[in-house]
């Protein structure tokens, strides 16, 4: 194209063209990238698993009578990581941790397994009275979660409450024993299931609150137990190749769903002392003291020495 002078004049030179060929990329190239990366997101949003909540919801309070065995659900769908603990509110009191049960007492423990990896439920062995309240089931997940249960337990009533149970336990002691120390005793216990095919041998004995373990061969106490057909019954023994002090209080033989019963052993130094007069009487006491009527060898005795004198 040709200007005023005769020259010729060119539009758009290449400086211009490339310049605005950079400004254009510099313009949409981080739209389509961010674009690509907002698609992307949501893709893997669209395909990321469901986010944690709890299957067991229905049923929060869970009634139990004294001595039996309670499993609290706990179902956690799509936790794939984190932790399930169960929390005793009254105390704040942590009974487990994932697979593992931290509480002292022997009676709680978790119930998880490879074959359902969802549930982790409490099982608690033998409720007590004192077991009663709030028990909640927390995941620590982001945010964290909590289940909340309310168990409520029952003293054993009079017969309508009988058949609860699956069996029943009878100590065959008295309720109260008086031992001497470093002597041998044993407590007799016989359970009377209510079914008979497949019969639990296994019978718990517990001194207060803290499970009897005879295991090793070292141990004094010895637990032996055995089964009549006959009669339908298990019998239970607990020996003490001697007593000590230190094994003064209440002793009770249960089972789970089975009644329990319970003795309690008192250790005394003497027969002299009055726990063991009032247990074991005997016809005469600490301090001598002589009967209205002489025995008879003391009476031949007496006769005898007149005779020699008279003889005399």
């Amino acid at each position: 194209m040709s200007g005023i002078n005769g020259e010729t004049q060119v539009l758009y030179s290449f400086t211009f063209e490339f310049s605005l060929v950079c400004i254009l990329c510099i313009m949409f190239a981080p739209i389509d990238v961010l674009g690509a990366a907002l698609k992307q997101d949501a893709n893997q949003t669209t395909s990321s698993p469901s986010s944690v909540f709890f299957a067991d919801n229905s049923r929060r309070n869970i009634e139990a009578i004294e001595g039996q065995t309670v499993v609290i659900p706990c179902t956690v769908r799509n936790l794939d990581r984190g932790k399930v603990s169960w929390i005793r509110t009254k105390d704040i009191l942590i009974l487990t941790s994932g697979p593992h049960t931290f509480a002292s007492d022997f009676r709680f423990e978790v119930i998880h397994s490879e074959k359902n990896v969802e549930f982790w439920g409490l099982r608690i062995r033998g409720v007590k009275e004192d077991d009663a309240g709030q028990y909640e089931c927390q995941v620590n997940s982001e945010p964290k979660m909590s289940l909340a249960y309310q168990l409520t337990v029952s003293a054993l009533g009079e017969a309508e409450d009988s058949s609860k149970w699956l069996g029943f336990a009878k100590v065959q002691e008295p309720k109260e024993a008086y031992v001497q120390h470093a002597s041998a005793f044993s407590i007799s216990c016989e359970i009377f299931p209510m079914f008979t095919r497949n019969v639990n041998m296994d019978v718990w004995w517990l001194h207060d609150d803290t499970q009897i373990l005879s295991d090793t061969k070292e141990s004094r106490i010895s637990i032996k137990t055995s089964f009549n057909k006959e009669n339908n019954i298990i019998h239970s023994i607990l020996s003490f190749d001697y007593v000590t002090w230190q094994d003064f209080g209440l002793y009770t033989c249960l089972q789970p769903s089975v009644r329990k019963d319970s003795l309690k052993l008192v250790i005394v130094e003497a027969e002299s002392s009055e726990a063991m007069q009032r247990d074991f009487p005997s016809p005469s006491s600490s301090s001598p003291k002589f009967s209205g009527i002489l025995p008879f060898n003391v009476v031949y005795l007496l006769l005898v020495n007149m005779y020699l004198r008279l003889a005399d």
